[in-house]
């Protein structure tokens, strides 16, 4: 089916069609005279049906993505206490690297692959387009949610490690003398619930739907004029 929106060509997704009541014409709704419904919360367009849809669709990957960062923000904090208690000296100079540098190695290896990421993997990933364009500064504003969810939950797990070794026979994982510690256990933790967020991300990249393989909502605009929008 296709209907005359003001906006670019929207995409009906075969999913989640429970939405799309939202946008059904009651005989108690009342209509303006450009089409649109008067109570938004009571009818919607059909574009914003689909913009909910694709945040429906985002939220699994989003969940995925913030317990990435549950691997990245330890190298920024325990890093730093593990070069503390190191030999930063270089040779047998008294020159001694300051502590807090150690973090730009990671900074280097990120520029040095930068470009390579952007020439050959960008292309093939263009779908993240999928995102509608009215929507797409919210999609943006994910990736920085993800940022925080990951810290939030970073600290959480520090502080689960903190109470559940302390008392154990193996000593705290993370005391504040690490030589003391078990901060390899740490670690393996980490990767291994990164391995199960990797198999869940696979699981909802499967099961997602991408924009453009439902039924079309396209735009006449351009060659009969403009149109009253349909719901």
């Amino acid at each position: 089916m296709i209907v005359s929106l003001w906006g670019s060509p929207v995409f009906l997704s075969p999913v989640n069609k429970f939405i799309d009541k939202a946008a059904i014409i009651a005989v108690e709704d009342q209509i303006n005279v450009d089409g649109s419904g008067a109570n938004l919360w009571r009818l919607c367009t059909m574009q914003q049906v689909e913009e909910v849809k694709c945040l429906i669709r985002m939220f699994p990957i989003w969940v995925s993505s913030s317990m990435f960062y549950l691997a990245t923000i330890p190298q920024q904090t325990y890093t730093v206490f593990q070069t503390l208690q190191s030999d930063r000296h270089l040779g047998k100079s008294n020159f001694e690297v300051p502590t807090a540098s150690y973090t730009a190695f990671s900074w280097l290896s990120l520029a040095f692959w930068i470009p390579v990421y952007d020439r050959f993997v960008v292309p093939s990933l263009r779908k993240s387009k999928q995102s509608l364009e009215n929507i797409r500064s919210i999609a943006m504003s994910f990736y920085y949610r993800s940022i925080a969810v990951g810290g939030y939950a970073s600290g959480f797990m520090v502080s689960i490690v903190h109470q559940t070794t302390e008392g154990a026979t193996t000593e705290n994982w993370l005391p504040e003398d690490l030589n003391k510690g078990k901060l390899d256990y740490y670690y393996n933790m980490i990767i291994v619930i990164e391995i199960v967020n990797f198999v869940y991300f696979l699981v909802c990249a499967r099961w997602y739907r991408y924009k453009g393989t439902g039924e079309t909502i396209e735009t006449d605009m351009e060659t009969n004029g403009p149109e009253k929008p349909s719901l």
